[in-house]
């Protein structure tokens, strides 16, 4: 079984469709349409352009980071599960787990890894931070930024946030085209 994630790349997730309790609905362009467009709005721009080099380095592979390791690396979307964790860049350049982890540790799926880490840095790097001084990541893009020299006290409280986050998830859910 295959699942989309928020950048758009389908893993191997656990499941089954058992075909005498569903029903079999064609709407296969609707539904690229779909996670194409959620996917420009919930990608971070940071983390979709190192898994375009990985990409381009080795076709099939994204970037991501191991939990606890200091070290990203291009990884083979068929090496990794949907429900294993690994660390991707939020839409503010900082550090957030993401679906779509490794496997395993050891054998032939960790061959289909791609250790460039300095050149992922270097990705990383030139990507345009979305303020210089205070950028709080949200689950949909653009990020909130404060991007003033004097900071006042206006900071962003988690209920703006969530709220953020619900309105955002509430129209994806009204597009959906099997509601």
């Amino acid at each position: 079984m295959q699942c989309a994630n928020e950048f758009g790349n389908y893993f191997s997730c656990l499941g089954a469709i058992n075909p005498n309790k569903t029903f079999h609905s064609t709407a296969n362009s609707e539904l690229l349409n779909l996670i194409k467009s959620d996917v420009e709005r919930s990608c971070s721009p940071i983390q979709a352009s190192a898994d375009k080099f990985c990409d381009g380095a080795r076709r099939g592979s994204v970037a991501r980071k191991a939990l606890f390791s200091p070290r990203s690396s291009g990884a083979a979307i068929a090496s990794l599960m949907y429900e294993a964790r690994s660390i991707c860049k939020d839409n503010c350049g900082g550090e957030r787990q993401c679906p779509g982890g490794r496997s395993e540790t050891k054998g032939e799926a960790i061959k289909q890894h791609l250790t460039k880490e300095a050149e992922l840095k270097k990705v990383f790097d030139s990507q345009a931070k979305p303020c210089p001084n205070i950028c709080v990541p949200t689950s949909m893009n653009p990020p909130v930024t404060r991007c003033v020299v004097a900071l006042r006290a206006s900071v962003l409280t988690s209920a703006q946030e969530q709220s953020h986050a619900a309105a955002g998830e509430a129209e994806l859910m009204g597009r959906c085209p099997w509601r």
